[in-house]
C-alpha cells in the first residue's frame, strides 16, 4: 500500500531539537523537500532531498511534542517547539515552570487501552496517565501540569474523540 503525498505542517512549528543538542530550523521549503513514499503500520518510507530513508516511530508524545524515532538504524529523540515554546526559552521560563491544569483531552481519537491514575490521586507535570491506542500505536499521555485527579470520565477500551475531556483535575 503505498501513499505518495506531501506532509501538511502546521505553520506554527518552528523549529526541531534533535537529541537535545542540534536546532534545526523547520522553514517551510525545507519541510515541502519531505515526501512519503510507503506507509505500513509502524514503519514509514520517506525521502528528503533525493534520498531515501526508513522510519519507525517508537513513542510518540503528542502533548508535549515529543517523539524518538529510528531511521536507518539510528534512534533520534526529537522535540518540536513552536513560537511560544521559544519565546518561554527566552524569558527564562522553562526552569521548573509549574502549571495546573483543570483537564486532560485527548490530542487524538483512539482507543483506553490503560489508565494509569486513579481518583484523588496527586499528579507532577509529565507523570503518566493513560496509554491511547492511535494508528495502532501506543502513545502515553502524560500530564502538561500538576494537580490532583478529581474525575477520571473513561474507562479501559472506550473509544474517544480528539478533543475529549478524559480526565477532570483540581
Amino acid at each position: 500500500m503505498s501513499h505518495k503525498k506531501e506532509i501538511k505542517h502546521p505553520a506554527k512549528i518552528l523549529r526541531a531539537v534533535i537529541n537535545k543538542e542540534q536546532k534545526i530550523p523547520l522553514s517551510t521549503d525545507r519541510l515541502n523537500n519531505i515526501r512519503v513514499l510507503d506507509r505500513t503500520d509502524d514503519l514509514i518510507t520517506f525521502s528528503y532531498l533525493n534520498r531515501t530513508f526508513q522510519a519507525r516511530v517508537w513513542h510518540a508524545d503528542y502533548q508535549n511534542k515529543l517523539y524518538k524515532i529510528n531511521i536507518d538504524g539510528f534512534l533520534f529523540e526529537i522535540q518540536l517547539e513552536d513560537h511560544l515554546d521559544a519565546t518561554i526559552q527566552t524569558l527564562g521560563l522553562s526552569q521548573r515552570l509549574i502549571v495546573h491544569v483543570d483537564a486532560i483531552k485527548a490530542p487524538m481519537p483512539g482507543m483506553v487501552l490503560k489508565i494509569l491514575v486513579k481518583e484523588g490521586q496527586q499528579i507532577r507535570m509529565h507523570e503518566k496517565l493513560l496509554i491511547l491506542e492511535a494508528m495502532k500505536m501506543e502513545n502515553i499521555l502524560q500530564s502538561s501540569g500538576e494537580g490532583t485527579i478529581r474525575k477520571i470520565l473513561i474507562n479501559q477500551g472506550d473509544k474517544v474523540d480528539k478533543g475529549q475531556i478524559l480526565i477532570k483535575l483540581e
